[in-house]
């Protein structure tokens, strides 16, 4: 039950703010938990089909279009490069594939086309291109006892979400991949070519893991500490105008909690700190009344 309790508070966390319209949602019970991720989860539509059908059926122009997009921020992010395929590297080819999303608002109208390329773990080898893969996240008992300290404390807070956080994070063994369907020349380049994998991917085994180790790695290297109770607990003492004020956060995979002290002041602190990696906001927590989360539109940060 705390699992699932948890599980839903993030969920509907985040899909708070990704309603377009300001709001506030107040909720109390787990039914109504559940009941906001049920209907977040019907906004958006996976699509169970080839890459082959979605290019070449009805909405093959929005399909492409999404497809390049996905690719080419691969290529800027530097997630692969192109190798000869030699027999060692064609014996631990991972394969790959498309998945096609309609992402639609809450009056199920479709506003985006989404297009993801991911890599089949299960083609992976254990100790031969993955050995670790396992990936904390907060506890439950983590997360209500930050909301309570935020009632008690009327601190404010804000939920947040790292934009392709896997592709950010370093791999450490060396992977090999087959030339993903979309890229020019695909075809041809998946005879004598591979990709070498440098940066994470959604799908490989170990993507949670070495994501971890990297957000872990940068909150410590801008001040946090990490608690020993719940490794994804941290905790930063900030001087703002004299005043020692706190911070804390809890991270769940990509997604996030940021609670500080005072007024906004402390948040927009980190909010510096947390474009250096890409974040789009969810929805506001008035630790004033702490069941009230007022959700507003994701804020695309630069790198």
């Amino acid at each position: 039950r705390d699992k699932t309790c948890s599980r839903a508070r993030w969920a509907a966390t985040d899909l708070a703010g990704d309603s377009r319209q300001a709001k506030i949602m107040k909720i109390e019970t787990i039914q109504e938990l559940c009941m906001a991720v049920q209907e977040g989860l019907m906004l958006n539509e996976t699509l169970e089909i080839s890459y082959e059908q979605a290019t070449t059926g009805p909405d093959a122009e929005k399909w492409n279009i999404a497809v390049k997009e996905h690719l080419n921020s691969h290529d800027r992010n530097g997630t692969w490069e192109l190798v000869p395929m030699g027999d060692k590297t064609k014996r631990e080819l991972v394969t790959n594939k498309h998945v096609f999303v309609k992402k639609k608002d809450k009056n199920g109208n479709i506003k985006r086309w989404k297009a993801r390329m991911v890599a089949r773990g299960f083609t992976q080898i254990k100790g031969l291109n993955y050995k670790e893969t396992f990936s904390p996240t907060v506890k439950p008992t983590t997360v209500r006892w930050l909301l309570s300290l935020m009632a008690a404390r009327r601190m404010k807070g804000v939920s947040f979400d790292v934009s392709d956080a896997y592709l950010k994070a370093t791999l450490d063994e060396e992977i090999y991949m087959e030339v993903p369907k979309g890229l020019p020349n695909w075809q041809e380049l998946r005879k004598t070519m591979c990709c070498k994998l440098t940066k994470g991917l959604f799908g490989l085994k170990q993507s949670g893991r070495v994501w971890n180790t990297e957000f872990t790695t940068f909150l410590t290297s801008i001040g946090h500490t990490q608690t020993r109770s719940d490794p994804c607990l941290f905790i930063k003492a900030a001087q703002v105008g004299g005043e020692r004020l706190l911070i804390l956060l809890a991270i769940h995979v990509d997604d996030g909690l940021l609670v500080g002290d005072g007024d906004n002041t402390v948040l927009k602190m980190m909010d510096n700190d947390l474009e250096r990696i890409q974040t789009k906001h969810g929805c506001r927590i008035d630790g004033s009344d702490g069941s009230k989360m007022r959700g507003c539109q994701h804020i695309p940060q630069a790198l």
